[in-house]
């Protein structure tokens, strides 16, 4: 490809040219003129003569002619064959109007004088113009058919011939009719002449009327897909090429090869086609020296590409095949090409596959550029070619803001300046964006290419758009373009993305219909969503009618799509399935199948869903079943074959002795077969040898890249935990991303529990170190129902909120995957079969199991079970994922990004606790949402404080944010469930130096320290003054800590953002705790000790304290 602006070969015709185009019908003229020993020489020189064999029809003429006693109408007529060579060979001759003009005076033959006529009027208006070819014309008397068909062939008006075509058609002859298609071939009315061409072959039937024909129609195709490029057609279009591609082969072989006027449609067709027909090609290969006749530029590129020529030592391929033995020449070619600033396209294309080091990103660094023509939009893709090759070579310059800038660029240009842009450089340019993961600007500028038609077929370039669409997440813009696209030529891929859209998209409906349309392709992947399909149906017939027509013994190799089936077979219940499929392929190939083989295996274990009870059959065709035995002190299992010599670390001939004595032996009886010392340990199913041996192979062959281990766990219980201590992945300290409060919570559930919603969500919730932003006012009211994600769920049902939204109606709107994790989560634990084992940070094992969760979560399971009231399940709309929601896709999982896109294309406001997220859907995606803020605090308000504590206690201890008022201060202060004080302080410290300003901190820290002394100790107590000489701090390691609480009040007070000092604000703070309490001095000397003991460790002065307390306590008397 020389350029990336539209271009072609030769003449610029699509389908058919008429250029050197002789369709003339002698068949007349030769039986009536011919003696019947000549006729067959005559045909053949005629061929010679359409095929522009001239030499050879020369020759022809010269050896017949030199017969001697031939009849004058005989000589004249090889005469005129003569003529007519020479007028084939060039247009332009003149130098025999004597000879035809003595013919036509002297002949008697009627015909001949005719043929000779039609010549010489020819040849006078190739010379001189119609005007004197007309003078002649009237002067002759005799106008035979020949001589009437020039004159419709060359110079009646359009008004007259489709006058002829129209009404007269039917009183000319075979001549006169090829002279009047011919003719309007000159005016370009190809509809009119394909009509007339109809008429030939019905009432001239030949295979020269089915040429003339053929290239009437072709003409006519021409003429209708004008400036179209061939990818970018409709299927009617297209259709119409492919059967004139069909009938041009059919009188291509029908003529053994010989007519060269074919070739008039295989070059343009086989050119316009993209060179994508493989039959085309072999009969360019064949006749290159027609294709050359024809088209010399491409005749000369097709040799060096598909026939090996290596005389054209300048071409690109043939420098690129010298390049690979001389490294020499090859850096010379590199070198002189990278000399210049300015190269073309096929230059850079050259080099690109000769460099193997930094050399052309460096030139292209430098302003290297390559040629294009003056259009603008021309010059920005040739650099987008360049910087995107950087990017392909350069992992680290990948997503480049220079990439990004010029694609901006293009995309703003009209659609209509895309036209003059090379389809097969544009569909390059889309393969290149793919490579480096620029799925959403591949769809960006396909859009522009693409003219808005009515209809396409499924060319190459459209299905790269597709699938582009498809995988960008642009559902609407790839269903509009599904179903403008013909069926006739779309992969059933395609169709498979068609109905995963309508599957996710809840589009029931079309799916089903697009499912019985296709029903019988055995696409695997077609086949699982038919599944996923019916199963959302309830359509459970349908499934096993699908499931029982699948034949395992079918399927030879495994495969990512044959694996995602049985995935769905399994799961469906069907385990006899994946029973009888592990088998197939363990006996096929243990070592090249273990891995499939050992996942379907797993599956089947952990499947909890079964039409019947999973028993491993005993009858698999030609397996007997499997042993593990001792054979000399080594340990062994392995399959007994039936009836086979095959004998291997896996399986045995049940012909083979120690198959015998096994197959007859009982259980750990000693068996001795020649040396061997031979004990069975088990005899088992087929199925459970395939199992073990596939695990054992997977154990062995693990490089490190398998998550896959399977270990074997000593007696000892000590032993036992430390071998599983040693397996279990180590929990890492703070992670950037959970200490970033910056990043949405949401977005890192994926990474705190894959695909574990609920867990991740819980954990967020309670694990100090995931830091989450707080609350900040902003959005909407409720109107209606609202959009939620589960970790908002999660927020509400732990903090018990649940019946807030349940008295005022609020319905939550959760995507079925999210509602249907909530519930399995829920089944999980009061079925018991909830588990999880993991190191905590102290290295010890942390065993998580239904029991430990409901003792912990209990109020938060019955809430989570309460909320599913108000929980509604919908589905999103067909839309487009936005770009600025596509670019989460590697850091947030699939259901989340699902969850917005619902959100986005149902118009739903969003309700979420996760304010970072709040925050990017209202300023980025600009979506609807809700004011978190205003209603989790009208929600506080409501709820009292003894059911929502246990929220209370959370944030105190820094998990997450909380709508916190003075009231559930004091109330903790209070709370009999913190009797050590422990959330109190961390409360307090929570909250230290960044308290509302509003807020009397002196009166704030004194009532909750002495709140807190009411709930832990009676009033006689407090003021005992002999209370002081207890050391409170290890009075009772869980019990009351009053000196911790009064330091880390006095903390508060020292954090207080004003112009007094530490001591100033101490004063202030121990006064109004003595004076607003009681003025009992023993409550007063404890109150000193406990102030004194915090000044001694603080640094503090205590003369500065004690005058700020003589001025305060003069001012208060």
């Amino acid at each position: 490809m020389g350029s990336l602006n539209q271009e072609h070969y030769g003449q610029g015709d699509n389908v058919a040219r008429d250029k050197n185009l002789f369709i003339e019908n002698y068949n007349t003229f030769i039986n009536l003129t011919v003696p019947e020993d000549l006729r067959e020489p005559v045909k053949e020189i005629l061929s010679d003569i359409s095929n522009r064999k001239i030499v050879d029809a020369k020759k022809k003429i010269d050896l017949i002619a030199s017969i001697k006693n031939q009849t004058k109408e005989v000589n004249d007529l090889f005469l005129l064959l003569r003529i007519k060579a020479d007028l084939v060979e060039d247009a332009n001759s003149h130098s025999e109007f004597s000879i035809l003009n003595e013919i036509v005076l002297s002949s008697n033959n009627e015909m001949i004088k005719d043929l000779s006529l039609s010549l010489l009027l020819r040849l006078e208006f190739n010379k001189f113009g119609k005007d004197r070819m007309m003078d002649r014309y009237n002067a002759t008397d005799v106008k035979g058919p020949f001589s009437r068909a020039l004159l419709l062939e060359l110079t009646l008006s359009e008004e007259v011939l489709q006058e002829r075509a129209s009404t007269g058609k039917h009183g000319l002859t075979e001549e006169e009719l090829i002279g009047l298609i011919s003719g309007l071939f000159r005016v370009k009315n190809f509809e009119t002449a394909l009509d007339v061409a109809i008429f030939l072959v019905d009432y001239f039937p030949s295979y020269n009327s089915r040429v003339i024909h053929l290239f009437a129609r072709g003409m006519l195709l021409n003429q209708d897909i004008v400036g179209d490029d061939y990818w970018l057609l409709s299927q009617k279009e297209k259709d119409r090429i492919t059967s004139l591609i069909e009938e041009t082969l059919k009188l291509y072989t029908e003529s053994e090869g010989n007519d060269f006027r074919l070739f008039n449609v295989i070059v343009p067709c086989y050119l316009f086609t993209k060179e994508s027909d493989e039959r085309l090609r072999d009969i360019c290969k064949k006749n290159i020296e027609s294709v050359d006749k024809i088209d010399h530029e491409f005749a000369n590129d097709f040799r060096i590409l598909h026939l090996n020529d290596q005389e054209q030592e300048s071409h690109p391929v043939n420098i690129i095949k010298k390049c690979q033995h001389d490294n020499a020449y090859k850096d010379s070619v590199i070198k002189g090409v990278l000399s210049n600033d300015l190269i073309s396209l096929s230059d850079f294309i050259l080099v690109r596959g000769l460099i193997e080091d930094t050399s052309l990103i460096d030139w292209i660094d430098k302003g290297g550029l390559l040629q294009t023509d003056t259009a603008k939009l021309s010059e920005l893709f040739s650099k987008l070619k360049l910087y995107l090759y950087v990017e392909q070579n350069d992992v680290s310059r990948r997503n480049s803001k220079i990439v990004d800038d010029i694609i901006e660029e293009i995309v703003n240009y009209d659609s209509n300046d895309f036209k003059s842009i090379n389809s097969t450089f544009i569909f390059n340019i889309s393969e290149d964006l793919r490579v480096v993961e620029r799925n959403n600007h591949l769809c960006e500028i396909m859009g522009k290419y693409f003219d808005n038609k009515h209809s396409y077929w499924c060319s190459p370039i459209v299905y790269q758009y597709l699938i582009g669409l498809f995988e960008t997440g642009l559902y609407q813009a790839f269903s509009s373009l599904y179903d403008i696209v013909d069926n006739t030529d779309k992969p059933i891929l395609i169709h498979t993305m068609a109905l995963s859209i309508y599957y996710s998209h809840n589009e029931m409906e079309k799916a089903l219909s697009l499912i019985e349309e296709h029903n019988a392709n055995q696409d695997l992947d077609f086949i699982r969503l038919k599944l996923h399909v019916f199963e959302k149906s309830g359509d459970f017939s349908a499934i096993e009618k699908v499931v029982n027509n699948i034949d395992y013994k079918n399927f030879n190799e495994p495969t990512n799509s044959l694996l995602r089936l049985s995935d769905k077979i399994i799961s469906l219940g069907y385990t006899s399935f994946g029973h009888d499929l592990a088998i197939k392929f363990f006996l096929d190939s243990p070592e090249k199948n273990y891995m499939f083989v050992s996942h379907i295996c797993l599956r089947i274990m952990m499947s909890n869903r079964s039409n019947h009870e999973f028993i491993p059959s005993d009858d698999v065709e030609g397996v007997v079943c499997g042993v593990s035995y001792n054979d000399n002190g080594k340990e062994l299992t392995k399959i007994i074959v039936a009836g086979s010599s095959i004998n291997s670390n896996y399986f045995m001939s049940s012909d083979s002795p120690v198959a015998k004595v096994l197959l007859n032996s009982k259980l750990d009886e000693v068996n001795k077969v020649g040396m061997k010392r031979l004990i069975l340990k088990e005899r088992m199913p087929p199925y459970v040898a395939v199992l073990r041996l596939a695990h054992e192979i997977r154990n062995e062959s693990n490089d490190g890249t398998d998550l896959f281990q399977s270990i074997s766990l000593p007696s000892d219980p000590e032993e036992m935990i430390n071998v599983i201590k040693d397996f279990l992945p180590k929990k890492e300290p703070k992670q950037d991303l959970n200490i970033n409060e910056n990043i949405p919570v949401n977005f890192r559930l994926d990474l705190i529990a894959k695909n574990e919603q609920v867990k991740a969500s819980l954990i967020s919730l309670t694990d100090k170190n995931i830091k989450i932003k707080d609350f900040e006012a902003g959005g909407d009211d409720i109107e209606g129902d609202i959009s939620t994600d589960i970790f908002t769920i999660c927020y509400i049902c732990i903090n018990s909120f649940v019946n807030f939204f349940i008295e005022k109606d609020i319905k939550f709107l959760l995507i079925e995957e999210d509602a249907k994790a909530i519930k399995l989560w829920l089944e999980a634990i009061e079925e018991d079969e909830y588990k999880t084992i993991g190191l905590n940070e102290n290295g010890n094992i942390n065993i998580n199991t239904s029991e430990s969760i409901k003792t912990y979560h209990g109020e938060f399971i019955k809430n989570l079970h309460d909320i599913q009231k108000i929980i509604r399940i919908h589905y999103p709309k067909i839309g487009n994922i936005p770009n600025e929601l596509n670019i989460l896709r590697k850091f947030v999982g699939d259901d989340y990004l699902k969850n917005i896109y619902t959100s986005i294309t149902n118009k739903t406001p969003y309700f979420t606790a996760d304010l970072m997220a709040n925050i990017y859907f209202r300023k980025v995606l600009n979506m609807k949402v809700i004011d978190f803020h205003k209603y989790i605090n009208e929600a506080v308000k409501y709820t009292p404080y003894r059911e929502r504590e246990r929220g209370v206690l959370l944030h105190s201890a820094g998990m997450y944010p909380y709508p916190l008022s003075i009231g559930d201060i004091y109330n903790l202060a209070y709370s009999k469930n913190d009797e050590t004080g422990y959330f109190l302080g961390e409360l307090i410290k929570l909250y230290s130096g960044r308290f509302n300003d509003n807020i009397n901190l002196y009166a704030l820290m004194s009532q909750l320290f002495f709140r807190y002394l009411q709930k832990t100790y009676m009033n006689n107590q407090i003021f005992n003054g002999e209370i002081k000489k207890t050391d409170f701090s290890f009075i009772n390691p869980y019990g009351a800590k009053i000196d911790r609480i009064f330091y880390i009040c006095c903390e508060a007070i020292m954090k207080m953002k004003n112009d007094l000092t530490c001591e100033q604000n101490l004063a202030r703070f121990l006064v109004f705790l003595l004076c607003q309490f009681t003025s009992n001095m023993k409550f007063l000397n404890l109150i000193f000790w406990l102030a004194s003991n915090f000044i001694s460790g603080h640094f503090l002065s205590m003369d500065k304290l004690n005058e700020c307390l003589e001025e305060l306590m003069v001012i208060e008397e």
